[in-house]
């Protein structure tokens, strides 16, 4: 059985993950930073959720449940989060925060880079490697080329 889609209703665009945070600055939404107390698009900003034993975590891929507490992608604000008590005071409960927090954030989002990078490579959008990088401009098939010295 088909779905029918009523007539004058658009028809709904399927998210991926990759690309949630960039429609979420196209709509105009804005989240309110614990650190800063200024509201920036999300896509300038970490989203951490409490976790089953009142920790906090990071939501790199920003789809665990839970609500979400904003900070900007700054190691400096994170670490001031962390040692202000930040996020107690924005999840309104006792929370335990890892003083590493930061650390953390910074490798998970090297580890989601890679993988794009990737993902990138194996759709064949990005060349790495000296000699590919010389045959890449002649024939205009890649999005991005990447070569070392």
């Amino acid at each position: 059985m088909t779905k029918m889609r009523l007539p004058g209703k658009p028809k709904q665009r399927r998210v991926n993950r990759l690309t949630k945070p960039l429609q979420a600055a196209e709509d105009g939404q804005q989240r309110r930073c614990i650190v800063a107390a200024r509201s920036f698009d999300p896509a300038l900003m970490i989203r951490f959720v409490l976790g089953p034993n009142s920790e906090i975590v990071p939501d790199i891929d920003r789809v665990l449940p839970g609500r979400g507490i904003w900070v900007q992608a700054q190691p400096a604000l994170i670490a001031r989060a962390v040692h202000e008590g930040r996020f107690s005071r924005a999840a309104r409960t006792k929370v335990s925060a890892d003083p590493e927090l930061a650390g953390r954030v910074e490798s998970l989002l090297a580890r989601k880079l890679q993988d794009m990078i990737g993902l990138a490579r194996r759709a064949g959008r990005i060349v790495m490697g000296f000699e590919k990088n010389r045959r890449c401009p002649a024939r205009q098939q890649c999005g991005y080329a990447f070569g070392g010295t």
